[in-house]
């Protein structure tokens, strides 16, 4: 049997009574027994029954049904009407209430006992189907939370998977402008040579005499200079130019920068510099990092066609693993050069294509498209990164990152050696390899003008037959992308031989084989493509001399 907390609501004493001993007779509790409704409210809140035995007709001024009405449902206490006559409205009233039963007076004890144990047991299962719904509702919403939680990270996944492959489509669009652009340059550099070479070549014959062939031949010169400076940029761009990296103080360069930034600039742009506390050095080529500021503000000055502010500010700052994949660089400690305009700013699809060779919003003949492209590969080729934020209307901000350096003494950049060109004795031979044979013709031509005597070869093995024959060859002069046998495998062979032999290596690109991150290696010299008669004069006597 099922025992019971029960209360009685009656507002006849005797019925009452009665009643108690019925149930104390039959294994219950009462805990209490109220004859009017609000009296009855009170101890229900109170004693908090099991169930509560209800007359309908109670004396105050509510009702035994209005009484069951007020019970607060949260409590879930059931009630039997107990009555001894009702008219079809109040039953009426009295189902709205949803009672568990009706007692009609007089009733047997059997009657009161089965319909205790009735409600009893209805109530227990309510119970536990109440407790086994939200047991469910529990598992249902932690298991609802854990699929949210697991759609988050899928989501978080997917949208990190979605920009790692853009990041590595850009690289590798970018690895493939790269090597296309860094092979053109190749093969311009030795047309370059040659076109160079042999302008000079005229021009310091004499042999020119009217004024018009002396403009032509200087407006050749100055159109194939610049076409030198393009390729220079594609070369940067390529991350195929030699650099001469070496520890630079940012505070130094970028005072150095600042009068001629604004003299270049204009009067109409206000240039600001805003230099970070315990800023490091910086581990880069100090030349070409001038020359990359500067493409960033002539891009910035464009951009504010009616003036603005750009402002250079420096710092040193720390990329977790979180930060540098959103910079798309490796995690470490860095120095940040952020050059910020208030122009026009870029749209999305703009911003995606700014470092491309030769891709400009400018105006035909207002821009070659090279200037950021240069920044992106002297950045990259460093061991740093660039990247680009704008919207449109609100600017844009150029974040150069480059590696800090853990030498001391940093310094601005130095000028450009003023060797000079001296001619050689013709007691000093030059071997010189090259397997073009307009740039071999040229350099053999130069030297030669020089007054050095000169043996040539075209490849690897057959400089080293010259080798063995001319027993008094002073300098090797060598190409470094010979086919078969490269200009370093062919020095270190000629080294091997003859160790007092000194070697100047050429190149119209970095080579992997005498370059390594972006720097010579130790003790080597390198004269780029293309070269002048005076670059090589000088080159060959410092190297002999020295």
């Amino acid at each position: 049997m099922l025992s019971a907390k029960i209360m009685i609501v009656e507002d006849e004493r005797v019925v009452s009574l009665h009643l108690k001993r019925q149930l104390t007779k039959l294994g219950y509790e009462v805990v209490g027994m109220a004859t009017d409704g609000a009296r009855a409210l009170q101890q229900i809140l109170t004693l908090r029954p099991d169930i509560v035995l209800m007359d309908i007709h109670i004396e105050g001024q509510i009702d035994g049904i209005e009484t069951a009405a007020r019970i607060p449902e949260d409590l879930q206490i059931p009630v039997i009407y107990l009555t001894a006559y009702a008219e079809e409205p109040t039953l009426e009233r009295a189902r709205q209430t949803k009672p568990y039963g009706y007692l009609l007076k007089p009733f047997s004890e059997q009657e009161l006992h089965a319909s205790i144990q009735m409600i009893l047991e209805r109530r227990s299962a309510t119970m536990a189907r109440r407790a086994t719904e939200q047991r469910l509702e529990r598992l249902v919403q932690i298991r609802t939370e854990a699929l949210a939680a697991a759609n988050r990270e899928l989501h978080k996944q997917t949208e990190e998977r979605l920009k790692a492959e853009r990041t590595l489509h850009q690289a590798q669009k970018m690895e493939a402008l790269g090597q296309l652009t860094g092979g053109i340059a190749h093969d311009f550099n030795n047309d370059l040579t040659v076109i160079l070479g042999s302008i000079e070549a005229i021009q310091r014959s004499g042999q020119v005499t009217t004024p018009m062939l002396q403009s032509a031949l200087g407006a050749a010169a100055r159109g194939a200079e610049r076409a030198a400076t393009l390729i220079s940029h594609l070369l940067a761009f390529a991350r195929k130019q030699p650099l001469h990296p070496g520890p630079i103080d940012l505070a130094v360069l970028i005072a150095g920068l600042h009068s001629m930034l604004r003299r270049t600039l204009g009067e109409m742009v206000t240039v600001r510099i805003v230099q970070g506390a315990d800023c490091q050095p910086v581990f880069a080529d100090a030349n070409q990092l001038e020359t990359a500021l500067i493409n960033l503000a002539l891009n910035a000055r464009d951009a504010m066609t009616d003036g603005g502010t750009l402002t250079l500010e420096t710092a040193t700052v720390e990329l977790d693993h979180r930060a540098a994949a959103d910079e798309g660089i490796e995690p470490g400690r860095y120095g940040l050069i952020a050059v910020t305009d208030t122009g026009t700013g870029m749209s999305r699809e703009v911003l995606g294509r700014i470092f491309e060779p030769f891709f400009t919003t400018k105006d035909t003949g207002k821009g070659t498209g090279l200037g950021l492209s240069q920044v992106y590969g002297f950045a990259t080729q460093s061991g740093g990164h660039v990247r680009a934020q704008s919207t449109l209307g609100a600017g844009t901000t150029m974040k150069l990152y480059l590696p800090l350096t853990e030498m001391e003494n940093a310094s601005a950049p130095h000028g450009t050696d003023a060797r000079t060109a001296a001619n050689g004795t013709d007691s000093e031979t030059i071997l010189v390899v090259e397997d073009n044979e307009d740039v071999r013709a040229c350099s053999v031509g130069m030297l030669r003008e020089l007054g050095y005597r000169v043996v040539e070869a075209p490849d690897g093995p057959a400089a080293l037959e010259k080798l063995d024959d001319e027993p008094h060859i002073s300098l090797l002069f060598t190409d470094v992308g010979l086919p078969g046998m490269n200009g370093r495998e062919l020095a270190d062979a000629v080294v091997r031989r003859r160790p007092d032999i000194p070697v100047v290596f050429t190149s119209g690109y970095e080579h992997d084989t005498i370059v390594h991150r972006g720097r010579l290696d130790p003790g080597v010299e390198l004269l780029s493509k293309p070269f002048s008669y005076r670059d090589l004069g000088a080159r060959i006597r410092f190297v002999l001399d020295k």
